[in-house]
């Protein structure tokens, strides 16, 4: 199967044969190296880039970015990820998507209309996610991502298998190289909730209220006890610090 570079870079003569692109991934060594590679892949099907996410209770959270860093800055300073609904689609959806099909499909609130509009001010127009999951709260995905709507249609008519192909040979990847840090405790879902709370100095009753309100602050203690006999420390404070430092959690 061959992915002939599209727009410019196809006057250019330039061929990428899909088994080398699977090939060069199943070789990576490092995160760092699969983002190149799926970033080469992304110019080659005519994409402005591309990126990764992995997150389990196991492996904690790993992202291979090159989205925008005023975009990126602003994100997570806002706490997007908590209701950005093209994570929540990856997350919970279990097959590929455009994001055009994810907001057609949703009701959007008020708070994630603004996320998709600033999206699209930082030239983050249109994307197609391939998305893997399992069991235990995992999910990975893997987006290629245009400004031009038009561009991105092209490829999409034009490779889009190709991109579920690459896509997901660099999640299973990604979730390989995590699988190395086996050193890392396992938390559950909740601790880690909990954790990526009380790091940003959030009481127990807050973070019971932040969590939908279903759980006492008593109950939130226990799961924060929990998480910080995990990884061998005392008290609220160090488990948070700790968590921070294996990358188990990212503060918002």
């Amino acid at each position: 199967m061959l992915l002939r570079c599209v727009s410019s870079l196809e006057n250019s003569g330039n061929v990428v044969r899909t088994e080398d692109v699977l090939h060069e991934i199943a070789g990576v060594k490092d995160p760092e190296t699969l983002h190149k590679c799926l970033e080469r892949f992304a110019a080659h099907v005519g994409m402005d880039g591309a990126y990764a996410i992995n997150i389990s209770p196991t492996r904690g959270m790993t992202f291979l970015d090159n989205r925008p860093k005023g975009w990126m800055d602003h994100y997570n300073k806002s706490g997007y990820l908590h209701f950005d609904p093209i994570a929540y689609r990856a997350m919970y959806g279990g097959k590929s998507f455009t994001w055009e099909d994810c907001i057609a499909a949703s009701r959007l609130s008020k708070a994630q209309k603004l996320l998709m509009q600033e999206a699209r001010d930082f030239g983050l127009n249109q994307g197609y996610n391939t998305v893997t999951n399992d069991s235990g709260y995992t999910y990975s995905t893997a987006c290629f991502y245009n400004r031009d709507v038009n561009d991105f249609n092209e490829s999409m008519r034009m490779f889009r298998h190709d991109m579920d192909l690459v896509g997901i040979a660099a999640q299973a990847k990604l979730t390989g190289l995590m699988d190395e840090r086996a050193h890392i405790p396992h938390l559950s879902p909740r601790e880690i909730e909990c954790l990526t709370w009380a790091a940003v100095s959030k009481t127990n009753t807050e973070i019971a209220l932040i969590l939908g309100g279903t759980l006492t602050a008593n109950t939130v203690n226990s799961y924060i006890q929990s998480a910080a006999k995990k990884l061998q420390v005392r008290g609220k404070i160090h488990a948070a610090v700790k968590a921070t430092q294996l990358k188990i959690i990212f503060p918002i």
